[in-house]
C-alpha cells in the first residue's frame, strides 16, 4: 500500500473486495449443500476446469492489473468503476438469492440412492 498513494490504495482494496464477494456470489449461484456437512465422494473432482482456470487467471491478472492502476491514476474514473463493480456485486447477490429461494430443498448427502454397500467379505 506504500507505493500508491492513499486513496489508490484504498481504491484498489475496496475493489479486491467487492470482486471477492462478486466471485463468491458467482459461485455459490446454484449451491444446495451445507458447506462442510455433506459427504464427499472421490473422482468428482475436475482437475483440467481448475488447470485452465489457473491459466487463465495467470494471463488475464497483468491486464486486469495494468487496466486497475490506468482507472485508478484519476478519481472519477476510479470512482465509477468501483460504483460499476458494486453494481454488479448487487446483481449477483440478488440473482444468487432468487436462484436460492426457487431451487427447492437443501442437499444434505452427494448421494441420493439409497443402496447399501458391503464390503463383499465371506465366510469361508
Amino acid at each position: 500500500m506504500w507505493l500508491w498513494l492513499s486513496w489508490q490504495s484504498v481504491g484498489h482494496c475496496l475493489a479486491l473486495a467487492v470482486m471477492g464477494l462478486t466471485a463468491v456470489e458467482v459461485c455459490l449461484l446454484n449451491f444446495r449443500k451445507i458447506p462442510f456437512a455433506c459427504s464427499y465422494l472421490p473422482g468428482r473432482f475436475r482437475t483440467q476446469l481448475l488447470f485452465l482456470g489457473a491459466l487463465a487467471l495467470l494471463l488475464g491478472s497483468v491486464r486486469v492489473a495494468l487496466a486497475e492502476h490506468d482507472l485508478l491514476a484519476e478519481p472519477l474514473p476510479a470512482a465509477t468503476w468501483l460504483a460499476s463493480l458494486v453494481l454488479l456485486w448487487f446483481v449477483a447477490r440478488l440473482a444468487a438469492w432468487s436462484l436460492g429461494r426457487a431451487s427447492g430443498e437443501t442437499q444434505f448427502e452427494e448421494d441420493e440412492g439409497d443402496a447399501l454397500q458391503t464390503l463383499g467379505l465371506t465366510a469361508d
